[in-house]
């Protein structure tokens, strides 16, 4: 072990990272017989192959994947201690930071915060996650999460800021009859009880507001996407339940109705939590400003 550099350790989580010895070069800077030179002094110094080769890349072995978090938490403790004495410069900085964001909240949030990024901060990396809720506060607290973005009322003992106040509202398509100028434009709770839902597991809210409502045995089929969800109500009768702000987005793109319903679960806020632990970093405070600055557009 006392033959492991910084530099060493920086290649095996990059190469951890990108399962391809090729593109973790790139990214270092290095040739790709370097790259080979420092993949065998990893494995001389573990006794472990650590990699194996895969179609289309390469697979970590289990003592890759118990080292990895180690490796990645000590790097970064040292860039974050070097950041917080030398200043984030944001037009030069390479960090990455890591959210947790829903799948909605990714297709929502992302791609106005990559757009900013590009003119504020264009070397800056995120990594969306997904953990769940209740780990979200001890991810953060741990550094495995630099911020968690969304509607976490079971996320406690973290700071936050909110940022919006969103309500659910019903998705509809338009197959069938009516034709879609005659879809509602607001539906009771009865009318809604004889409706058809279909639900993605990877949002559990919905799936919690159809079962307090009593609607539960109206959910149809179950998807693994949001992706997926829309296609399935673009093209059956089946409706869904998603909050009003993402249902825009995803309407701009046609085949969809958004229906209000008022007996739905009311205003929630949607806010951005981190750990106090590290919010005196002034890379984090930048993030910080700035997804409250562009996260809406």
């Amino acid at each position: 072990m006392k033959n492991l550099d910084l530099n060493l350790l920086r290649f095996f989580d990059e190469l951890y990272r990108r399962r391809h010895l090729t593109r973790a070069a790139e990214f270092l800077d290095i040739t790709q017989p370097a790259a080979s030179q420092r993949l065998q002094r990893l494995r001389d110094a573990l006794k472990d192959p650590l990699f194996v080769r895969m179609p289309g890349g390469l697979r970590p072995t289990p003592t890759a994947d118990r080292v990895a978090p180690a490796i990645r938490a000590g790097l970064e403790s040292i860039d974050q201690g070097l950041h917080d004495l030398q200043g984030f410069d944001p037009m030069t900085s390479h960090r990455r930071f890591r959210f947790h964001m829903s799948d909605t909240g990714e297709a929502l949030f992302l791609p106005r915060l990559l757009n900013s990024l590009g003119a504020h901060a264009p070397h800056l990396e995120l990594e969306c996650q997904i953990y769940a809720h209740d780990r979200i506060a001890t991810a953060l607290d741990e550094g495995q999460l630099d911020f968690a973005l969304g509607y976490l009322p079971s996320v406690t003992g973290m700071d936050k800021v909110d940022l919006t106040v969103d309500h659910y509202l019903v998705l509809m398509g338009h197959p069938g009859t009516p034709k879609p100028d005659e879809r509602p434009s607001r539906i009771s709770l009865a009318e809604l009880r004889q409706r058809e839902f279909v639900a993605a597991r990877s949002h559990t809210e919905p799936l919690r507001v159809l079962e307090q409502l009593g609607l539960g045995p109206r959910i149809r089929q179950t998807t693994a996407s949001i992706l997926a969800l829309l296609e399935v109500v673009k093209q059956t009768e089946l409706c869904a339940i998603m909050p009003r702000i993402t249902a825009q987005t995803f309407a701009e793109h046609g085949g969809l109705k958004l229906v209000e319903c008022d007996f739905l679960m009311g205003p929630f806020t949607v806010s951005l939590y981190w750990s106090r632990r590290y919010a005196h970093f002034e890379f984090h405070r930048w993030m910080r400003r700035h997804v409250e600055e562009h996260a809406l557009g």
